[in-house]
């Protein structure tokens, strides 16, 4: 008797599968991975293995109009987008010169700098003079945590008004040509989606529209410019070597969104039919015993009472009149929202926090569960997240502002200590900075204050470290305390310090409120 062809077939591949363990016998061989076995568990899962570009490249147009529609539109993701503005940048990252001399901090030059930069940031580092630098971090940050990607421009604008003749142009990541790709050549280099790149992968160039290509002009979209690497500052989350554009943040979690939005919109709208009040009236149709009606039920005198088919009874803004002695109402409606409703949005809100690294408490602010100790660890973790956002806007922008803004400085002749000889003898002595982002906040004032305290004097922290926790400049506040004890001694107010340091130790140790002591 013949072997059908499939059982061949599958012999075959025990086969080949146990030569391929060693000889091992099919009751002991399994695959190394099993994540990587094409059973029928797994047989409806074969995604293709691309490049990070391949892989951006497919539909990151309908992704960004997607995620632009849920800033809009969508209340939790319009708050989890704002939620990271604000954490990351806040009011804004503070850039300060930090540019030493025999080993300590020279603070006159240091001074002059600060100052001039702060002039420059209220207006002139827009190219067009309208925006402080400030709000251009948070609509950055704010490209950065929807489309995932954005684009700068360097401009240089002579107007004798400006300090200096640098300036900046935001771009939105769709004015950059997304079409233009070519492989590299003899004679021309590589080009990946308006990115045209060296044998090394860096940028040379960026192939830009001077609009939006869906903008209200679209004459100004219609070819893109070359513009030279060294002119645009390109920011994007950096996740695999082979990327050279950026993605949303939110990939993984846009379907639990959509998800989201449609089952919260299916149950208001059952709520709403529920609000639409209706009964089906039963009236006995006083044939006993006939059993043809709805339903029987008996009379007084254990006659069967027969029902008849009910009617919908429209309810107007009085009351329901005219029962007869048997006739009954029957209410009409869905039961929504039911007791399994908060579980599930729950469940679907801690998958959503979870697909961008925050906890539930941080992309909700619901608090109505947490004690003191779970909130400050949601807050550590979710600052955890934000230290590395911070410290990629840092170095890739806020950075390359300050450095150009001083370089300029220097080439105009507005700094005292720095001449241009000087400045190109040495860039970076110059060019030495710090940043300040926005301070976490206090769940409880006292005792974390307090803490503070403790890790200083027990020699685990700084004065320094701790201030920037709050978003503060140790230097800063250390001259202003300078300035208020001077005037405090003037007017003869006395403060003691070692009382003041016993409070904070003893709230420290405060219970805290509902616990015992």
């Amino acid at each position: 008797m013949a072997i059908p062809a499939p059982i061949q077939r599958r012999q075959a591949a025990r086969r080949r599968a146990r030569a391929a363990a060693g000889g091992l016998g099919p009751s002991v061989y399994q695959e190394p991975y099993r994540a990587g076995s094409r059973n029928r568990h797994l047989s409806r899962w074969q995604p293709s293995n691309v490049s990070a570009d391949s892989a951006i490249g497919v539909g990151n147009d309908l992704l960004a109009a997607r995620i632009r529609d849920l800033e809009r539109n969508d209340p939790l993701g319009k708050a989890a987008q704002r939620k990271m503005v604000l954490r990351s940048v806040g009011t804004g990252i503070d850039i300060k010169s930090a540019v030493t001399r025999d080993g300590e901090p020279w603070e006159e030059h240091n001074r002059e700098v600060d100052r001039l930069f702060e002039r420059y940031i209220r207006r002139q580092a827009d190219v067009r003079g309208k925006r402080s630098l400030y709000q251009m971090q948070r609509v950055v940050i704010g490209e950065l945590e929807g489309p995932g990607e954005a684009l700068i421009l360097r401009c240089y604008d002579p107007d004798p008004q400006r300090l200096v003749p640098i300036c900046y142009q935001l771009l939105e990541g769709e004015q950059l040509d997304a079409m233009k790709s070519a492989p590299a050549t003899d004679t021309t280099p590589e080009i990946v989606r308006g990115v045209e790149l060296d044998a090394f992968q860096r940028p040379l160039a960026y192939w830009l529209f001077d609009g939006h290509p869906w903008g209200v002009n679209p004459l100004r979209s219609a070819v893109s410019k070359r513009y030279d690497a060294s002119r645009v500052i390109h920011l994007y989350e950096w996740t695999r070597p082979s990327q050279t554009r950026g993605v949303t943040p939110y990939t993984a979690t846009i379907p639990t969104s959509n998800d989201l939005d449609w089952f919260i919109t299916s149950v208001l709208k059952s709520a709403h039919i529920q609000t639409l009040f209706t009964v089906a009236l039963h009236r006995a149709s006083g044939q006993q015993g006939t059993g043809l009606g709805f339903g029987e039920t008996t009379d007084a005198a254990g006659g069967a009472i027969a029902w008849d088919l009910p009617t919908i009874e429209r309810l107007g803004s009085g009351i329901l009149a005219d029962l007869g002695q048997y006739d009954k109402i029957e209410t009409i409606g869905p039961k929504h929202p039911g007791p399994s409703f908060e579980p599930f949005v729950k469940l679907l809100l801690l998958i959503l926090a979870a697909g961008r690294g925050l906890s539930y408490v941080g992309l909700t602010g619901d608090y109505s569960q947490t004690n003191y100790s779970s909130a400050m660890a949601a807050g550590n973790d979710d600052y955890e997240v934000i230290k590395v956002v911070q410290q990629d806007f840092c170095y890739d922008f806020a950075d390359e502002v300050h450095r150009d803004f001083v370089a300029s400085a220097a080439a105009a002749g507005l700094l005292t200590h720095c001449t241009a000889k000087q400045f190109q003898s040495d860039p970076e002595y110059w060019l030495a900075s710090t940043f300040h982002p926005p301070g976490r906040g206090m769940v409880d004032e006292e005792r974390e204050s307090a803490s503070s305290l403790l890790r200083i004097f027990s020699g685990q922290s700084t004065f320094r470290d701790e201030l920037a926790r709050r978003g503060l400049d140790w230097r800063d506040v250390f001259a202003q305390l300078e300035r208020e004890w001077r005037d405090l001694r003037d007017r003869g107010v006395d403060v003691n310090l070692q009382m003041l340091t016993f409070a904070l130790a003893r709230a420290a140790n405060r219970p805290l409120e509902g616990t015992a002591a």
